[in-house]
């Protein structure tokens, strides 16, 4: 049984090693290498673009201006579509993709880049998305400065308004976070001589990745191969094509030959979009006995310059209303704004960090005015298992309670919080923050399911054929774990193929927290039915019922019998070869009947009036910091860190630590320090010296709990946790500083010099 285990990663060595290959080193027979040309303005007109002088460059392969592109715009959905992979007409933020260079090596490309002339028109632009809202505001795209709009409700928020004891309303703002995985995004791109392309590209959605490149070329899916060797990270930045991957394969296919594009991290930080910055407004209704009844929840969300996966993130805030915490009466509206800003994108909870840095900031802010401890405030509360919420929410497995009993356990909560403690002149302060995520996928694409393939060779290895995508977080290690629980064979036995599409079924890829439920059904399922063929084959080479077989350490055997009746997995998988005629096989799916349903509207989702089964199964989580403040210098530091969380069946214990470990380290940054900056449109913090993430010195002690809990969808009781972990922490830290110095920071990241200003208003 390897559920549960240790397991070492089954690439480690090859990545300690440094023999893992990621994109940037890959080198295909007589490989070009390409630079691109971003505009240095916000908004303006391309007047003239001269490519003369880079035309005469020696090793100058092809040179792509937005007009040797078809010219079809890239957006999610495709109905949204707003981005040219090259700016025809008009650039819409600093960083937008002008043009394109192919050559011998990249210094060439660069220097040919540098000597493209365009000539701009320099419009006015629009920065803040509350600006853009206004009726006069200057439009980004000719449809309005309003990208998205969603009103959701839940029961009547002016019935709970007039019931309420305590109306509470706050505003909160969040910022730009930048992912800094340690790989760059990359694409190579080749063409045959069939017209046939292969993209070998940094990825976490290579099915859909291969749609939306075709959409961009004009040609069909089934022209377009995509590959996803390792990668080193995503946090959810790799869900959306980036425009190098059309880039890419229009310069492979005008030069005659493979291209490689990779970002600089200036370009990382610069064009390959970031978290969305929320503003968020809360007015929320209370019983005098802590009973959360009612919100009124407003998101303004910067979209920046064009469409991502915006629309779905400014609304995943919900779920904390809806299905954290049972509250009757919802009114929950989001807009998502036009500006001349860089886009954003998805990054790791999906939207959720923002929410819940407000919302948990509230509730500890009304737990005051109620003179209620906050923990028994979120007590009062939540969601159980084995309930549907008011929003209409199915939960099946919810141990929310059984963490906020644990986390406060193990810090010792009711020792610390609100006792004003001081220690060397430092303040002391404590903070509790919940948080949930999807534990299994979103039904919102209609599709939330997944196939496997098993096969056993005649040596005993068994290969499992999936399209999981491991972006480093160990998925490939969690499905030869289900293999070899399944088939009784040693981990190392176990191969894992994908990467592929040719090779892989379809499939949505690696988001919201859907590989080790999703795809760990899919290859338990596949896994059972190549059981089923070895056990068949074995009832016959043994001459016993199949009932009496039992599987395990390589062999089959007679349940209860001597050592003689035992084989070999191997000399089984032989004897059905030669004997039987048939190799053992199995196939695997995992089903989500309810996805088409929900996404068509036909059954409720969040994304319609009242509805909550967007979701098959939620994970969730307690955060609490204990933090240091320096009075005299605003300096915080996160001294110690408790988390416990509710993941189902954990399947790979080490995974799931490190996972959680590193979703801990991105929301501290989110929460005291990371904030890429913009002036005027244009990024000042391009590099790792100047935007600062946390580094070994910042992180705390840090108590990680896995309660017991088993869900009863999932691969052995098991769901998801790694997108959610980071939503609990900038509420968690927020909340001790507040115990710490009694000052209430609305805005992230809380800055030593917002802290002390804070402080100084205070006392003032």
């Amino acid at each position: 049984m390897m559920i549960g285990e240790k397991v070492p990663r089954i690439e480690g060595v090859s990545k300690v090693s440094g023999s893992l290959t990621y994109v940037s080193d890959i080198e295909l027979p007589g490989m070009l290498y390409a630079k691109v040309l971003r505009s240095p303005f916000p908004h303006a007109r391309i007047k003239s673009i001269d490519i003369s002088k880079a035309n005469r460059i020696p090793g100058v392969r092809a040179i792509l201006t937005g007009k040797d592109t078809p010219g079809i715009p890239f957006g999610l959905p495709g109905s949204t579509g707003d981005k040219l992979p090259l700016c025809i007409d008009l650039v819409r933020f600093v960083g937008d993709e002008v043009a394109a260079v192919a050559a011998d090596d990249p210094e060439t490309a660069l220097d040919a880049v540098e000597s493209i002339d365009v000539e701009y028109e320099e419009l006015p632009a629009i920065f803040d998305p509350h600006d853009a809202l206004k009726s006069n505001a200057l439009k980004v795209h000719p449809k309005g400065n309003l990208a998205f709009y969603k009103r959701l409700r839940v029961g009547s928020i002016e019935k709970a308004f007039r019931e309420a004891d305590l109306i509470h309303e706050r505003r909160y703002e969040t910022q730009r976070q930048a992912h800094v995985a340690l790989e760059t995004r990359g694409s190579i791109a080749d063409w045959d001589l069939q017209g046939n392309l292969t993209v070998i590209t940094t990825t976490q959605t290579p099915h859909t990745a291969r749609t939306e490149i075709a959409r961009c070329l004009g040609i069909p899916a089934s022209k377009v191969r995509v590959k996803y060797p390792p990668m080193g990270g995503a946090f959810g930045n790799r869900l959306v094509i980036n425009m190098i991957d059309p880039i890419a394969a229009l310069l492979a296919r005008k030069a005659g030959r493979p291209v490689r594009l990779v970002n600089t991290r200036e370009e990382e930080f610069i064009a390959a979009r970031a978290r969305y910055p929320f503003t968020i407004m809360l007015k929320s209704a209370f019983r005098k006995n802590g009973r959360f009844i009612g919100c009124h929840a407003q998101i303004i969300g910067d979209n920046g310059a064009y469409n991502d996966k915006g629309p779905g993130i400014v609304g995943h805030g919900y779920r904390i209303l809806g299905v954290l915490y049972n509250i009757p009466h919802i009114l929950y509206e989001t807009s998502l704004v036009y500006t001349n800003n860089p886009p954003g994108t998805s990054f790791r909870g999906f939207g959720m960090p923002q929410s819940s840095f407000a919302i948990e900031s509230q509730l500890d802010e009304v737990s005051e005015m109620l003179k209620l401890d906050p923990a028994k405030l979120r007590l009062r509360n939540v969601s159980h298992a084995n309930m549907k919420t008011d929003a209409g929410a199915q939960i099946y497995s919810n141990e929310i309670e059984e963490c906020i009993r644990t986390a406060t356990t193990q810090i010792k909560w009711s020792e610390k919080h609100g006792k004003r403690r001081q220690e060397n002149g430092w303040l002391r302060g404590i903070g509790l923050a919940c948080t949930l995520n999807t534990g299994g996928g979103n039904r919102k694409y209609g599709y939330n399911s997944a196939d496997a393939f098993i096969k056993i060779s005649e040596d005993g290895v068994v290969t499992l054929i999936t399209p999981a995508v491991d972006l480093g977080t160990g998925a490939e290690t969690v499905m030869a774990q289900i293999v070899s629980t399944v088939l009784g064979v040693s981990i190392e036995n176990v191969r894992v193929v994908g990467r592929d599409t040719e090779i892989t079924p379809y499939d949505l890829g690696a988001l919201a927290d859907r590989t080790t439920f999703v795809h760990g059904s899919a290859t338990k399922s596949a896994a059972e039915d190549a059981r089923s063929e070895l056990l068949e084959a074995a009832s016959h080479m043994l001459d016993k019922p199949e009932k009496d077989l039992r599987l395990a350490n390589g062999d089959v055997y007679v349940k209860g019998n001597s050592k003689k009746k035992r084989a070999k997995i191997a000399d089984v998988a032989l004897y059905s070869v030669t004997r039987l005629g048939k190799a053992v096989t199995g196939k695997g799916r995992y089903l989500d009947e309810l996805a088409p349903k929900v996404a068509s509207g036909e059954q409720g989702g969040f994304e319609f009036e009242g509805g909550g089964l967007d979701c098959p199964t939620w994970s969730f989580a307690c955060h609490i910091a204990e933090v240091q403040l320096d009075p005299l210098t605003g300096k915080v530091r996160v001294q110690n860190y408790v988390a416990a969380i509710d993941g189902g069946t954990i399947i790979n214990p080490i995974g799931a630590l490190g996972n959680a470990f590193g979703g801990i380290s991105q929301g501290l940054g989110l929460a005291l320090m990371e904030n890429l900056r913009l002036e005027d449109g244009t990024v000042i913090n391009p590099n790792l010296g100047d935007y600062k993430i946390p580094s070994f010195r910042d992180i705390p002690t840090i108590g990680l709990k896995f309660v017991n809990s088993v869900d009863p969808l999932g691969p052995f009781g098991a769901k998801g946790i790694g997108d959610g972990v980071p939503s609990g922490v900038p509420g968690a830290i927020a909340n001790a500083i507040y115990d710490a110095a009694k000052v209430r920071i609305k805005c992230l990241p809380i800055t030593p010099q917002d802290l002390l200003a804070a402080m100084r208003k205070k006392h003032t």
